[in-house]
């Protein structure tokens, strides 16, 4: 039972990472200055 909700708990948080990595992702393709930053 730990186990499993630990597997729940790790695959929530890279959701939430990806989501964010996402967001910012569409969010520099908008603003140039994010642009050049990479």
């Amino acid at each position: 039972m730990f186990i499993r909700l630990r597997v729940n708990a790790i695959y929530a948080c890279l959701f939430l990472l990806f989501h964010t990595f996402a967001e910012l992702n569409s969010m520099g393709e908008s603003l140039p200055i994010m642009k050049k930053l990479d």
